[in-house]
């Protein structure tokens, strides 16, 4: 069976491995990823349709509805987990940037618009402090 056009760019455009993480996979599975790697993404992301049983397993794999079956299956997991892992502090991370800043700006306003009170005061140099830390400056 003929691929389709849109699974046949996907399966020539090379994918680069995120620096972070390119070290957990040997040179073989690294050659995988690198040549597989955007046809998978494509098929896990739903930005072509799986045709095969093997692309609709693997699909149904990404969504946790079965165990891996394959090797690039297992391969592809494996990659899902460590980006996850990398990302999951940097995210973290902007979510408390975000509370803070959102916290400094109410801060502000009650300091600016006159309803001063010397705990606002203290709060706002506490956190405008810590914000700074989080950013890391």
């Amino acid at each position: 069976m003929p691929q389709p056009a849109s699974q046949c760019y996907y399966l020539k455009c090379p994918f680069r491995l995120d620096g972070r993480i390119s070290h957990q996979f040997d040179e073989r599975e690294a050659g995988l990823m690198v040549k597989y790697g955007s046809w998978l993404l494509a098929l896990s992301m739903g930005w072509v349709r799986p045709i095969t049983e093997a692309q609709k397993h693997f699909v149904a794999c990404c969504r946790g509805e079965v165990d891996s079956a394959s090797e690039l299956e297992r391969l592809w997991c494996r990659y899902i987990n460590w980006v996850r892992e990398v990302e999951a502090p940097r995210e973290a991370a902007a979510e408390r940037i975000a509370e803070l800043e959102f916290r400094v700006a109410q801060l502000r306003d009650i300091c600016e618009n006159g309803e001063y009170e010397y705990e606002a005061s203290e709060e706002l140099a506490y956190l405008e402090e810590e914000l700074w830390n989080e950013r890391g400056f």
